[in-house]
């Protein structure tokens, strides 16, 4: 019996910290939003702890590293504090700036062989993760970002209506992910 609550509590806890969903169609914009191209393709984005992983239908999974600093995301509104998104639309969304595995993989490495002479009790993966993060900073102006909306039927109460996922790169194009 102890061995299948606590196997339901770990399922759970990988269930909360993960957000996943699946959406049906993908539409690229250029940055004068213009519709480059549109198609009707599943596409599965899961937003673990510290990682974002996109994966379309019929292509290679892409993973990329988020942090939750002031530096690097932006929050509006919450579930129970619906805000006024755009244009009489209610709902919340979080705004990321996003690193390929690759940069964050060499920022490490790059830290890593930093302070490889000092003494582990100095070193902590706290402070490493830490110096990783600085390192990250000046990245942002490179960086792309992504936004997961939810909208609400409603403009005082939340109750889902859809949401949608996109990703808006430097050079001012957008890929949007949305559920219809």
């Amino acid at each position: 019996m102890k061995k299948i609550l606590l196997s339901s509590l770990f399922f759970l806890i990988a269930f909360v910290a993960n957000a996943q969903g699946i959406y049906t169609k993908v539409k690229k914009y250029d940055k004068f939003d213009d519709v480059v191209w549109e198609k009707d393709v599943k596409t599965i984005i899961d937003k673990g702890l510290s990682k974002i992983t996109i994966e379309t239908k019929g292509k290679k999974p892409v993973e990329y590293t988020y942090y939750e600093g002031s530096w690097f995301s932006l929050h509006n509104g919450r579930q129970d504090s619906l805000s006024n998104i755009v244009s009489d639309i209610y709902g919340y969304e979080d705004q990321y700036y996003i690193f390929p595995k690759d940069t964050v993989d060499k920022a490490t490495n790059d830290v890593l062989e930093l302070y490889k002479d000092l003494p582990d009790s100095i070193v902590t993966g706290e402070s490493i993760q830490a110096m990783v993060e600085v390192m990250m900073i000046p990245k942002i102006f490179d960086a792309p970002t992504i936004v997961f909306r939810t909208i609400s039927k409603y403009k005082h109460v939340f109750e889902y209506e859809t949401d949608l996922v996109w990703i808006r790169f430097r050079d001012g194009s957008r890929i949007i992910y949305s559920k219809r």
